[in-house]
């Protein structure tokens, strides 16, 4: 059963640029890992430099996988980019809209 994720994370002050490049090769990186469906990065119009970033996948274990596959200094790019934690909801698609 697939698998959507969704982070949203805030620069913090003066890192926007930074996490936005962060999260672009976090994507990249994603898109050649068994099972990643595809990844997206949103800014919020609201709030600049407020990011989510959807990450989808064909299954549980396909996601649970991936860490293994993706290269530590990618999280640790955005980790030191970031305001507080990065919050996450993970979803089940329900069907075709």
């Amino acid at each position: 059963m697939s698998l959507v994720r969704i982070y949203q994370l805030t620069a913090a002050a003066g890192q926007r640029e930074t996490l936005q490049a962060a999260l672009a090769d976090l994507g990249a990186a994603l898109a050649t890992v068994p099972g990643s469906s595809g990844s997206e990065t949103l800014e919020a119009t609201d709030s600049p430099g407020t990011f989510a970033f959807i990450e989808r996948w064909a299954s549980d274990e396909d996601h649970a996988n991936s860490g293994a596959a993706l290269p530590k200094a990618l999280f640790g790019a955005i980790m030191q980019s970031i305001e507080g934690k990065p919050g996450l909801v993970a979803y089940r698609p329900l069907g075709a809209n």
